[in-house]
């Protein structure tokens, strides 16, 4: 079992390594429950760029189209 704070070794294994929660907590001594916890910031910010990268080729898409792009705020 690994030692010391645990948060970024589950991260860094989960996210880098491309470990699933299973083999993280093998690792890490945590239980699922707690790789996924701690993991839950690296989705989000997986997910948030995803998201911008789509946004950011959808608007292009459409300005090339000549069509103006509203916001809604």
């Amino acid at each position: 079992m690994l030692t010391g704070n645990l948060k970024p070794s589950s991260r860094h294994w989960k996210d880098r390594a491309g470990c699933d929660t299973k083999q993280v907590g093998a690792i890490t001594g945590q239980s699922g429950n707690m790789v996924d916890y701690y993991a839950r910031e690296i989705d989000q910010e997986r997910l948030a760029k995803v998201a911008m990268d789509k946004y950011a080729e959808w608007t292009k898409t459409e300005q090339k189209s000549g069509e103006v792009v509203k916001y809604a705020v």
